[in-house]
């Protein structure tokens, strides 16, 4: 997906996952940490906006993890999207209350 994303674009990745995911989900490893990863590299590089529709994937397909929601927030709170950001941090820290970066961040934003 990293290399379609970079050759391609976010929109032919996501496509690239989608079709994957569904035609070759035993041939892929498409565990939370894949695209986690991908979207926290993308969030590192200044690609935002692409680093949440990797997240909303991530989240769409494990809406039970802390950590892809952290992300998830993190990602909104970086695009300057205040209300999801602390949405998603709210939701990681219900999942995981041990969640250390999501209540430093729901501390900051709601100051």
């Amino acid at each position: 997906m990293f290399s379609t994303y970079i050759n391609r674009g976010i929109d032919a990745a996501v496509k690239q996952y989608e079709t994957l995911k569904k035609l070759r989900p035993d041939v892929y490893n498409f565990g939370v940490g894949q695209l986690n990863a991908l979207g926290r590299y993308l969030l590192r590089n200044g690609h935002t906006k692409d680093a949440i529709r990797i997240l909303l994937l991530n989240a769409a397909a494990y809406p039970s993890s802390a950590n892809t929601l952290d992300a998830l927030a993190d990602a909104y709170e970086k695009d300057g999207n205040r209300a999801l950001a602390v949405a998603n941090y709210e939701k990681a820290l219900q999942l995981d209350p041990k969640q250390a970066h999501a209540a430093e961040a729901l501390k900051r934003l709601k100051n």
